[in-house]
């Protein structure tokens, strides 16, 4: 497979397999690879030389730090700090919440073992992001067209476009590859400090779960 000499990198978490990319400082993308589920010492290889990644799975389980707080939606209750302040916070919501142990081989178990692996073999800053939620934030809060739709496609292409990623031909991207450019997008904000974490203001002095979701923080490239 080799090895990536992007500076950023965003990865999409499958069950079966993961998607990677990676953009330079100028936001053009310099690198991409295919991997298996099982090969997370190979991503980590691949993205050696990696300054920031982020990642589409969560980062760590729940501790069900909102199991009790009636006023957050039942689905959500036993989700993380960040899943919870998302929805509080930007009205935008994942399709699952992270619950208190996963099964062995899903893809949030791969996920968690993937930011294990990057966190102990790499000097990477590793997030977690969403890339839904990414995208939303980069259409000014518009609802999008499925993203497996060729309209869906076309929107996120031209949202990454205006937000200063550099790419020929996106719109032959999968919509996994168009996720992990997104993530690669925010982990390029992060260096330039304006990637915007999404915590829970409740358990800001502690007492919360740690979990932390990043969206861009500019909509358009200057």
């Amino acid at each position: 497979m080799g090895v990536s000499s992007a500076a950023y990198v965003g990865i999409d978490v499958g069950a079966r397999r993961l998607h990677a990319v990676g953009v330079d400082e100028d936001l053009q993308v310099t690198s991409g690879a295919l991997f298996d589920a099982g090969e997370l010492g190979a991503v980590a290889a691949w993205a050696t030389d990696a300054r920031v990644i982020a990642i589409d799975a969560p980062d760590r389980l729940s501790s069900a730090a909102h199991v009790g707080d009636e006023s957050v939606a039942p689905k959500f209750r036993v989700g993380r700090c960040a899943e919870v302040a998302l929805a509080r916070q930007r009205k935008l919501f994942v399709p699952w919440v992270t619950p208190l142990v996963v099964a062995t081989g899903s893809w949030m178990a791969i996920g968690l073992e993937l930011f294990r692996v990057l966190r102990t073999r790499g000097t990477a800053e590793v997030l977690e992001t969403f890339p839904n939620a990414a995208f939303r934030v980069l259409a000014d809060g518009a609802v999008l067209p499925k993203k497996d739709s060729v309209d869906g496609v076309q929107r996120r292409v031209a949202l990454l476009h205006d937000a200063g990623v550099r790419a020929r031909d996106l719109e032959l991207w999968s919509h996994d590859s168009l996720d992990a450019l997104v993530g690669a997008l925010v982990a390029a904000q992060r260096a330039r400090s304006q990637a915007v974490p999404v915590v829970c203001a409740e358990h800001a002095e502690g007492g919360g779960d740690g979990s932390a979701l990043w969206l861009p923080g500019l909509h358009h490239a200057s």
